[in-house]
């Protein structure tokens, strides 16, 4: 049976809401510099359980203001956590403090390194990028930073059209992938097919 706080299942992990008890691992994760270098263009380590427990609250509140999305626990089958996963809103570039929302979906995830090159981030993201569709979402985008040359191969395993460099998101420049359901990718292929037609 489902435990209640599972978002979804992969064929070796579950994504699950994160707990309060799972704070020792986030502190442990997030205090890590080679997990935060890449996050954002200040990356600051996480230094106490305080700061776990309130990032915990935090990543709970997106899921409770809109199921569809969620900063996620990644977690083995045998209920080890591994990282993170999360579906949300993408923060748009701006002095303002904190930065406005856009109207795209971002797609993003974090590994314990630990756990790295074992395929985990790839097979959760995978899983919530079919599970954005199947609600009805017709893009996803992942704003990676371009040193993060992990990440990108994530998204090239995802197979998400990178679209180059942009400096739409986080007050940084990142590069720039997208994710497209079916019915999108056809008619973005049929778009394109057009446009080389009038050449």
């Amino acid at each position: 049976m489902t435990a209640p706080n599972v978002v979804f299942e992969t064929d070796r992990l579950f994504v699950r809401l994160y707990e309060p008890e799972d704070g020792p691992f986030v502190l442990d994760m997030y205090s890590r510099m080679d997990v935060q270098r890449f996050l954002g263009t200040s990356p600051k380590p996480m230094q106490s359980i305080d700061e776990a427990t309130a990032a915990i609250q935090r990543w709970r509140s997106v899921s409770d203001a809109n199921p569809l999305l969620g900063v996620w626990a990644v977690a083995q089958r045998s209920g080890e956590p591994v990282g993170t996963v999360m579906l949300k809103m993408a923060p748009l570039s701006s002095d303002q403090k904190p930065l406005p929302l856009s109207d795209d979906h971002e797609v993003g995830w974090h590994l314990h390194p630990q756990y790295w090159g074992h395929g985990y981030a790839t097979e959760a993201t995978s899983g919530v990028l079919q599970r954005a569709f199947l609600a009805g979402i017709q893009e996803v985008v992942a704003v990676i930073l371009p040193a993060n040359v992990a990440s990108k191969r994530v998204a090239e395993r995802l197979r998400m059209e990178y679209l180059g460099l942009t400096e739409r998101y986080y007050s940084a420049v990142a590069d720039l992938y997208v994710a497209r359901s079916a019915s999108q990718s056809v008619a973005h292929a049929g778009r394109r097919a057009e446009e080389r037609s009038r050449r």
